[in-house]
């Protein structure tokens, strides 16, 4: 009895292990968007290489058929500059390929079998193209926790679900045999990398091509933190109807404080470019927890400087989401979805951008925070439409002295340079500085003292022409004169007196 009870244990182990083993497997389409493939174009004899990519954007619809438009660009971003190379469609763990004969030069021939993942074991038959060939192999892989089914037609004709061709040829040519040509390009996929910055495939994962060096690939993904010391938010504040109060308005957190058994770390605003005791406002108190940013000020229509302590803390930020997760809109008392996630190079690392509704525009950066229309701390708060509203956009973001976001044409004088090619045109009298300007649509001239002071300004109407800032009470020193266009963009210049 004891035996049988030792077998029926180990059968259920077993069945068990088999059960665990079978859930592993995932099947993974091939044809999907939010994925890049980038290939490793490289010549042994010539020691010669060169990268380019695919990537499926847009479906349409072609013979009552709905395929993914399948474009290829050498950049590392795709744009409009993009070629659409053809159309791809998948059915039954098959993928069908229409190649655009506007791009290839040849004529519509219909639509053929580019991969066939339908084969379980080795002798069984899997079409390409116009051919039926019989696999030599079938096992699997764990790409991104999941098994995956490799098929091996010979030695440099490999598939992977979801991944394509990992031997000689492209994601639309898998299996270019140029095994007879020394002096010939090889193409192999180099990497496939998902919209998240995860990557389901790099070349080292089943070959290694170190050597050979993909530029787009400098800086992997990595999260980054947004509530921490060492970094510098810089926003241009723009008033039309009182362009004495414009200028740069920075925000830095320094120090920590406990607060109802919690660590907080403080946020302060100041103008100037150095943070110090007297220069600077403490405005928030804010701290992070599992990519979570959490805040004690209530600021749900405004930005308003001084507010009470919210009686519980308020979530600012919540970059663990996926898309189609939801978050409380509290400006707008409704739920949005996250509808969109992709990357975007800052500083020597990718990071998360995050779309929430309809935004056209990435409404949040990891370790940013929003780019657009508010400060850091607000970012759901309303923004004004008003002529008499103050405009606020980030400017720069320094981490630990170095720039990963814009410029800081403030302080940074290293970056304003007498010298830059577009220079401003500066003459003196006895009693002011002639500014000309360099083209039309300014609409603020000002001059900046080394602190960060505003010493002058004045609002322009946006046609050419010059300037003139009064110098008579002005003390010997370092200026800046800075004119603004009605985009926010700014040209600067550094200037004795």
């Amino acid at each position: 009895m004891k035996t049988q009870s030792l077998l029926w244990s180990f059968a259920l182990i077993c069945l068990g292990c088999i059960a665990s083993q079978a859930q592993e497997y995932e099947y993974v389409p091939l044809v999907r968007e939010g994925v890049e493939w980038t290939y490793l174009d490289e010549n042994g004899l010539k020691l010669e290489y060169s990268f380019y990519r695919y990537r499926l954007e847009g479906d349409t619809i072609i013979d009552n058929k709905a395929y993914q438009k399948c474009y290829r660009y050498d950049i590392c971003q795709f744009d409009e500059t993009a070629v659409l190379s053809g159309w791809l469609r998948e059915q039954d763990k098959k993928v069908y390929l229409l190649l655009n004969p506007d791009t290839w030069g040849i004529e519509l021939d219909g639509e053929k079998v580019v991969y066939d993942f339908t084969p379980e074991k080795a002798g069984d038959e899997m079409q390409w193209f116009d051919q039926t060939v019989t696999v030599t192999k079938v096992d699997s892989v764990v790409i991104d926790g999941k098994k995956r089914k490799r098929i091996k037609y010979d030695e440099w004709f490999i598939v992977i679900e979801g991944l394509g061709c990992l031997g000689y040829g492209d994601l639309l040519a898998p299996y270019t045999d140029v095994s007879t040509c020394s002096d010939c390009f090889r193409s192999f996929l180099n990497s496939m990398r998902r919209d998240d910055g995860v990557y389901e495939y790099k070349d080292k994962d089943f070959r290694d091509h170190s050597d050979f060096k993909d530029p787009c690939r400098e800086g992997e993904y990595e999260y980054v933190p947004f509530v921490r010391e060492g970094v510098e938010w810089g926003y241009y504040q723009y008033n039309p109807v009182h362009p004495e109060d414009n200028g740069i308005i920075r925000l830095q957190f320094e120090g920590d404080t406990l607060l109802d058994g919690k660590t907080y770390k403080k946020l302060y605003m100041y103008k100037g470019c150095d943070l110090t005791p007297d220069k600077g406002t403490l405005i928030d108190f804010m701290r992070e927890e599992n990519k979570i940013v959490y805040s004690k000020k209530d600021r749900k229509y405004s930005d308003e400087i001084y507010v009470e302590d919210a009686e519980t803390e308020v979530v600012l930020y919540d970059f663990s989401l996926d898309v189609g997760d939801s978050l409380w809109v509290p400006s707008y008392y409704e739920y949005q979805k996250v509808t969109r996630i992709d990357t975007v190079k800052v500083g020597n690392t990718y990071r998360k951008q995050f779309y929430i509704g309809n935004t056209i525009y990435s409404l949040w950066t990891e370790g940013l925070g929003v780019l657009e229309n508010n400060f850091l701390f607000c970012p759901f708060c309303l923004i004004s439409t008003c002529l008499d509203c103050d405009r606020r956009n980030l400017t720069f973001v320094t981490e630990n002295g170095e720039e990963v976001y814009g410029t800081d044409e403030e302080c940074r004088m290293g970056s304003i340079s007498d010298n830059k090619a577009d220079a401003l045109r500066i003459a003196r009298t006895p009693d002011a500085l002639v500014v000309t300007l360099p083209g039309d649509g300014y609409r603020l001239a000002e001059l900046i003292d080394t602190t960060g002071r505003l010493v002058w300004c004045e609002y322009l109407d946006g046609e050419p022409g010059e300037v003139l800032i009064p110098t008579t009470a002005l003390s010997s020193g370092i200026y800046v004169v800075a004119l603004t266009d009605n985009r926010g963009e700014r040209k600067v210049q550094k200037m004795g007196w």
